[in-house]
Parts: structure tokens; sequence; C-alpha cells
């Protein structure tokens, strides 16, 4: 419109005023509202509708995260922990079910309640088509590594000096990972025929390998869904990748420096940094020694902003005494 006004005597001030700064903007902006809305015009518009409903999903969670927030200075700082946990894992049960039922997904009560309770992952269409067949070793590996975790929290962290809590967190930490993310949530994959949500990160030869399908499938499903894809489309692949990792940073933030209330920050940069080394893995990835070298020194060696030390002892070695493992 802006080209043919320049060629019209009555439209030329259009094409003058488009020269201002940020017009042209504006115009672009004013264009995309009105195509995503152009079949809205005789008063009904499914678009509209679908934005609103997509919205109203996050209500509840916004509800009970708000609440939770609220109380937090009642609760202990790991009973918060777990609180804003069990609120952002139901919340996104919540969107991820609610949205493959509106898609045409058909999931009985049974299956529906094991999806809600009894299974980690984030993608109900994975749980609806049971398949995956775990080999006998993979039961007994398993199974070996919830020992091990036991081991680790009830054995390990209670022969460590108390006074030494930094220590005695991290290992009581590390034995809580075994315990139930590679144990416990890998046992009750393998009850349902679903595959895993951890997949022997320790092989992993990239950091696209390490967090798109090894580390915790259950949150790249479900940031492709809410995020990764709707960024993809308006901002592009690279920022789209940076934008899943700012929002996991986000999250969290919410699950580690709000119940310690320190270190507000170091999260969000741990996986910014992860984000930024994804998007330019591509300059080291001929040679695969120096890949799978720098993939676990931008995964390993920040960990400790992740899991900072006020986090281990406000939190953790708090919670590592009330289940018994630490005197």
């Amino acid at each position: 419109m802006v080209y043919l006004a320049r060629r019209i005597w009555w439209a030329w001030p259009l094409w003058a005023v488009s020269r201002l700064p940020v017009v042209m903007r504006l115009l672009d902006c004013g264009y995309r509202w009105f195509a995503a809305r152009r079949y809205c015009l005789n008063g009904s518009c499914e678009i509209t509708n679908k934005t609103v409903e997509r919205a109203g999903d996050w209500r509840p969670v916004g509800c009970a995260l708000g609440f939770v927030l609220a109380m937090g200075g009642i609760l202990p700082a790991w009973a918060r922990m777990w609180s804003l946990a069990a609120v952002l894992f139901f919340g996104f049960k919540w969107i991820t079910w609610i949205r493959a039922l509106r898609g045409g997904l058909q999931m009985g009560i049974g299956r529906s309640l094991g999806y809600w309770l009894l299974w980690p992952g984030m993608s109900p269409s994975t749980f609806a088509r049971a398949g995956y067949n775990g080999r006998p070793l993979e039961w007994v590996c398993t199974v070996a590594k919830i020992a091990l975790g036991a081991v680790l929290v009830w054995g390990m962290a209670r022969r460590l000096p108390a006074d030494q809590s930094l220590l005695v967190g991290w290992v009581g930490w590390a034995g809580l990972a075994f315990l139930l993310h590679f144990g416990v949530m890998h046992l009750l994959a393998l009850a349902w025929r679903v595959p895993p949500i951890m997949r022997a990160p320790i092989l992993a030869t990239s950091l696209r390998d390490f967090w798109s399908a090894r580390w915790n499938t259950a949150f790249r499903d479900l940031a492709q869904v809410l995020w990764f894809t709707p960024f993809r489309r308006r901002y592009g692949t690279g920022m789209a990748t940076l934008g899943v990792f700012l929002a996991s940073g986000v999250l969290h933030e919410l699950v580690i420096s709000v119940p310690a209330r320190a270190g507000f920050g170091l999260p969000t940069l741990y996986f910014v940094l992860q984000g930024l080394g994804m998007v330019l893995e591509r300059r080291w990835e001929r040679s695969p020694v120096c890949q799978r070298l720098m993939t676990w020194l931008i995964v390993a060696g920040p960990a400790f902003w992740l899991f900072h030390p006020p986090f281990i002892q406000r939190v953790v070695f708090p919670f590592l005494r009330v289940i018994g493992a630490v005197n």
C-alpha cells in the first residue's frame, strides 16, 4: 500500500508519513494484527476464541502459584521448594492434558489418572500409545540406581561430618536424583511401557543431544509445545532456543532461588549459557572429542550456578535432616 501510495497524487502523504522513524514498524504491526483477524469481521472469530481459551489454561496454574508464594513465609524452605515444584508439575500436566483432549486425543479414566499421578512425562500422546518394551537388563539397572540413591542419601550423607552442610547437601542431592529421576521415574516408565524421561545422559555427544534427547525429555516435550514452536515461527530457531532456556531458568528460579531466598539470577545464568552453547556448538562439532569435552564443560562446570550454595545449605540440607539422612 505504501509503495502504491507514492505513485498516486492524493495518497502521496501516506508515503511521506511512512518515511518517519518507527512508522513503518507500526504499520507492519497493524497489518499483522489485521491479517490475524481478517476472518473476524462477521462477529465470530475462531482464532481469538482459541487464543482466549489457551490463555485460560494458565489461570489455575497462576492462582495456585500465587497462593503458594503468598503462603511461603509460613512454610519451611524445603516445603516451599516441594510445594512450588508440585504446583508447576501438576499445572503443566493440566495444560498439556486439556490441550491434548481438545485436539482429539482419547484417554480413559485409568490412563488419565496414570498420566496425572504415576508418570513424570508431559506428552499425553506419548503416554496414550504405550509400546516401549524395556529389556531385562534395563529393569535391573533401574533397581540398581534406586539402591545407589538410597545408599547416597541414607548411607554416605549420614557418615559425612554434619558441619559440612554444603558437602552433605551435594551428596544427598545427587542421591535423590538417582533415587527419583533415574530410579523411580524410570521404573514407572517401564511399568507403563513408555519411554523414560532420562535416557543415559552420560552418553551425550553434544549439548543438543544432551538437552534435546537425553536429559529430562518431559521438559523438552513441554517446551516444544509451549515456547519453542511459537517462538520459532516468529523469531527463528536460534532465538527460540534461547527463549526456551530462558523460560527454564525462570522456572528453576521459582523452585530453587525463591525457597532459598538467595542466589537469584544464577539458575537463569546457567540456562542462558546452555542456550548460547547450543546455538554456537556448530563451531566445534567437527571434532567429536572436542564436542564431548565442551558439552560436559558447559553442562557440569557451572552446575554450582544452578544448585547454588544457599539452596544446598538452606533447602536441601534441612530436607535431608527431615527424612533422616542427617543426624
